[in-house]
């Protein structure tokens, strides 16, 4: 069963997002053998968090990374997977903080991803602001899951530079900044015990593949989260692994 917390969808485009080796990564280099879990859970309960790329902007949410991951989960594990998702196109890390903190989410998840910060590197927010931004909201959301970090994961930004539409933009800065965001989340989830998945080489496959974005040119089509999902899963089974022998 999917439940699904409709996103607020801003029209703009971008702005759509208001919203790291930059080497880009080939089928065979993000396939990983897929671990089987040593003891069985009866259910996954799944909550997204994030903005435009966890909302899935411009694909049917079956097409989503969530829905994709959730999917596989399922058929790897033979078990249900239920998935909550709170994201908004646009959103940034504070805004995803409130919203969060504002929500009736009851603390029932065992696994919890998030994926936020494009949008306030498109901002041109500063690394120090993002980094204050980025450790509140992951404290939240460990307190929210009464202090387990082994059931939650980060996923990356990518690097929106390496589309269509980012050819218009300076690529460069944007991957300088990509990596720079990423590198404070990286080191924040280290120091919290949180993993870290890290899906921006993929996203820098090729920046003018219409295959791998939707129609804007910007947001990942089906077949790009598909890609992301390829390198979450087998990581993502590990966590549910971990959390089911303990």
């Amino acid at each position: 069963m999917l439940v699904q917390i409709k996103p607020y969808l801003t029209q703009v485009l971008l702005l759509l997002c208001w919203s790291c080796s930059p080497t880009p990564s080939t089928d065979t280099e993000i396939e990983n053998v897929i671990p089987t879990p040593k003891t069985p859970i009866s259910e996954i309960r799944f909550l997204a968090l994030g903005d435009s790329y966890t909302v899935g902007e411009g694909v049917p949410y079956e097409e989503s990374w969530p829905a994709q991951l959730a999917e596989d989960l399922t058929a790897n594990l033979q078990i249900p997977v239920t998935t909550t998702v709170l994201a908004e196109t646009g959103m940034t890390t504070a805004e995803l903080h409130d919203r969060f903190q504002n929500s009736d989410l009851e603390a029932n998840f065992n696994l919890i991803s998030l994926q936020i910060g494009v949008n306030d590197q498109f901002r041109g927010y500063r690394p120090e602001v993002f980094q204050a931004d980025f450790e509140r909201l992951l404290q939240t959301i460990i307190q929210f899951n009464k202090g387990v970090t082994s059931s939650i994961f980060v996923v990356s930004i990518p690097d929106w530079g390496y589309t269509p539409f980012g050819t218009n933009w300076d690529q460069e800065k944007i991957q300088i900044e990509i990596d720079q965001f990423n590198l404070i989340a990286k080191g924040i989830c280290a120091r919290r015990l949180v993993r870290f998945v890290d899906i921006t080489p993929i996203s820098r496959a090729s920046d003018s593949d219409w295959s791998l974005v939707v129609q804007d040119g910007l947001h990942p089509s089906a077949k790009m989260y598909g890609q992301w999902v390829n390198k979450m899963l087998p990581e993502v089974i590990e966590l549910i692994q971990a959390n089911a022998a303990d």
